[in-house]
């Protein structure tokens, strides 16, 4: 029995839309490919060889994709409208200071790795996805409004505050907010 991977619907969607594109990418390659078979003798050609690389590639990649779909169970926002603290699927808004003394004001959705690797591709979306497993993942889970606390970065300490979550506009069913720009 497979695992059950917890993620966004709109993680889902994305996937499936980045399925359809490495589909129709494997169809023109396979274009390209009988196109190069009627012209003769291509056994030894290196654009043939290629063109089987990326192929070859492209199978990986849809299989991984699929694989990704298998046993989901959705994060709904009903679920997280009742927490006091920090959980999968609020976008949490933090103050951060640095070790070198500078400090901003950031926003962040808590999402599972799955989401984290699927949706951070996108470079439409105003708010950064990190993942529960990443250290500022695990440091902010759990956590309330006005927490404030230190956490190890690459770089050093950072020292961060609590100001405000909400449920993210990435469990919105299929229509969403502001913060997505772009098409599904």
């Amino acid at each position: 029995m497979l695992p059950i991977r917890r993620l966004f619907k709109i993680t889902e969607l994305e996937i499936h839309r980045q399925i359809e594109n490495f589909q129709k990418q494997y169809i023109g390659l396979g274009e390209e490919a009988r196109q190069f078979d009627q012209d003769g003798d291509t056994m030894h050609d290196p654009v043939v060889y290629r063109n089987q690389l990326e192929r070859q590639r492209i199978e990986v990649e849809i299989e991984n994709l699929s694989n990704l779909l298998k046993s989901i169970e959705y994060i709904a926002a009903e679920d997280l409208l009742a927490e006091t603290t920090i959980q999968l699927g609020h976008k949490v808004e933090l103050q951060v200071r640095y070790p070198d003394g500078e400090s901003e004001t950031m926003a962040v959705v808590l999402g599972t790795e799955v989401d984290s690797y699927i949706l951070g591709k996108r470079n439409d979306l105003e708010t950064r996805i990190i993942s529960e497993t990443s250290p500022l993942g695990k440091a902010i889970r759990g956590r309330k409004i006005g927490e404030e606390f230190a956490t190890q970065a690459p770089g050093g300490n950072l020292h961060l505050k609590i100001l405000e979550f909400k449920v993210s506009f990435l469990l919105e069913d299929t229509s969403l907010s502001q913060d997505w720009k772009g098409s599904r």
